[in-house]
């Protein structure tokens, strides 16, 4: 570990920095190696979720951030991590308006859905994903769009509403063409 003045702020604050950068870093390569381990997951949870909390304060972590919370997503909501990952991309989502990226903004929005919707909070799923129509629409984010309006089809089909439904999944084809044409 470096020598850090203490009394030298601009030094303090780029060490801060770059120690919030390289634990990203780190759980970057650790997951390639433990993504199909879920016992080690479950072990390292609250390390993750601390490391990818304190990275939101910084603007240029922010990339590396993001996608380690799309990566470790699945394992979260699979390993009934709710409550503390709900917290996390609520948190993510602020940050991710903040800094400007509604984009990705729209992706969080409908992976927060999708998880409520699993839990079976079907007031708060709704909302959440009419949240991430609206703001995948905004940022023009086509998978996001197509995705929620998908997932919300298949909320209205659990609930009976197969009218809505199927508008819902009719209005998701064009989005995800033109998704699928962008990539």
């Amino acid at each position: 570990m470096a020598d850090v003045m203490l009394g030298d702020t601009a030094a303090r604050q780029a060490f801060f920095r770059q120690s919030i950068h390289n634990n990203l870093r780190y759980w970057q390569a650790w997951a390639e190696t433990h993504l199909s381990h879920p016992d080690a997951l479950t072990t390292e949870r609250d390390g993750i979720i601390r490391a990818l909390s304190f990275a939101m304060k910084l603007e240029s972590a922010w990339d590396l951030d993001y996608r380690l919370i799309l990566q470790f997503s699945s394992f979260m909501e699979r390993g009934g991590h709710w409550q503390a990952w709900e917290s996390l991309l609520r948190h993510a989502m602020r940050t991710a308006r903040r800094f400007g990226k509604i984009e990705e903004e729209a992706g969080l929005a409908a992976l927060l859905g999708l998880m409520l919707q699993r839990q079976q909070k079907f007031a708060a799923a709704i909302a959440q994903h009419r949240y991430a129509i609206k703001t995948a629409r905004q940022a023009g984010n086509h998978y996001a769009l197509a995705r929620s309006l998908t997932n919300l089809g298949y909320l209205y089909i659990q609930r009976g509403n197969w009218w809505r439904a199927e508008i819902l999944c009719w209005h998701a084809l064009p989005a995800f063409k033109i998704a699928d044409n962008l990539s």
